[in-house]
């Protein structure tokens, strides 16, 4: 559980007996320093709950920039709730993105890769996989930095790795000039 985990690595010392896993006074020592942030995903009220009582931020995939603004305050409220007011947020969002010189252009190198990978017709995740120019994505990515995301993973499709480097790249340069932001991919 995520209890057991944040006490593990706060260096206490703990025993489990779980279906899983049967641990008898184990220790991570040292204690990681800087703090390793605990990262809950998931869209259900439990997901968010975790994230707002256990969680230093929470990861969205397949969402929209409403329904991460929304998931982000239902968790704030959770967390006050618990006591937990004063906590470094987090949250972020996984995304593919199609680079290419126009939005239909990404869309063309965007969709085979998603289906590919998916198994699902690309119809059904276009609207939360940006594409175009690295501008063009950006401009896609603002609304969730307002919602309150700013670290985006990133999955980019374009006509070469250096490209999707370099538009990555150009992406967070684009974000960084509204809000500074941390782009992984």
């Amino acid at each position: 559980s995520l209890h057991v985990l944040r006490r593990l690595l706060a260096g206490e010392s703990v025993t489990l007996d779980g279906d899983f896993f049967h641990l008898q006074d184990v220790q991570v020592l040292p204690a990681p320093d800087p703090w390793v942030s605990l990262i809950v995903g998931g869209k259900s009220d439990a997901a968010l709950q975790r994230a707002a009582t256990l969680g230093d931020g929470w990861t969205a995939v397949f969402s929209s920039p409403r329904r991460c603004a929304e998931s982000i305050a239902r968790i704030a409220e959770y967390a006050e709730r618990a006591g937990r007011e004063d906590v470094a947020w987090r949250h972020s969002i996984e995304l593919w993105c199609g680079f290419g010189p126009t939005v239909e252009d990404g869309r063309a190198r965007l969709a085979p890769a998603v289906e590919r990978f998916y198994g699902l017709p690309f119809e059904t995740l276009d609207r939360y996989s940006p594409a175009g120019t690295p501008e063009d994505i950006a401009a896609a990515l603002a609304p969730y930095v307002e919602a309150g995301v700013h670290t985006f993973h990133l999955q980019p499709v374009a006509g070469s790795s250096e490209e999707a480097a370099y538009g990555v790249a150009q992406v967070k340069q684009c974000l960084a000039r509204a809000v500074p932001v941390s782009v992984r991919t």
